[in-house]
């Protein structure tokens, strides 16, 4: 049977033991992490559109989805649900009416304004245990880890790619 060593099996069961108590933090009882930074995500570009066009439209799909680094089909899905739960609405673009902008609705806005008051006070609170400089350290370190695994899996994709495709 093959094992990890013990540095390895270590990390493992801590990395599972971090994962388990994210994915129980919930920045409210309607709003999921990725709900929330959705509609975070939505109301940055919408800002930012105004700020460069002086309109208030609605942020096309695609540019939330290119902000999100997402699919568009992951993306829609969660698009469906929010408006589903009346948190976004689908506005049509005046010059294009091809084009579907989405912005947030009051009770979007407020639901945002909540989880996201809510989630930074336990995020605070959570960092504040460790302290300043803990914190510091952690982040850093958490940022070299997701580069290190990024740059893992970008190598093993490069390896097990057929060469008839490259």
């Amino acid at each position: 049977m093959l094992c990890l060593n013990d540095r390895a099996a270590d990390f493992f069961r801590v990395m599972d033991r971090v994962r388990r108590a994210w994915r129980d933090l919930t920045p409210c009882d309607s709003l999921n992490k990725s709900q929330l930074r959705t509609l975070m995500e939505i109301s940055r570009q919408t800002q930012r559109l105004e700020q460069e066009t002086g309109k208030s439209t609605g942020v096309p799909l695609s540019v939330l989805a290119s902000s999100m680094n997402l699919s568009l089909p992951a993306l829609s899905q969660r698009m469906r649900t929010l408006e589903d739960l009346g948190y976004i609405e689908r506005v049509p673009d005046p010059s294009d009416r091809r084009v579907i902008g989405l912005r947030l609705t009051c009770e979007g806005e407020q639901s945002k304004k909540e989880a996201h008051e809510r989630f930074n006070l336990l995020l605070t609170d959570t960092l504040d245990r460790l302290g300043p400089e803990n914190s510091r350290q952690l982040i850093e370190l958490l940022s070299l880890l997701a580069q290190a695994f990024e740059d893992a899996g970008r190598q093993d994709r490069e390896q097990h790619t057929p060469e008839d495709t490259l």
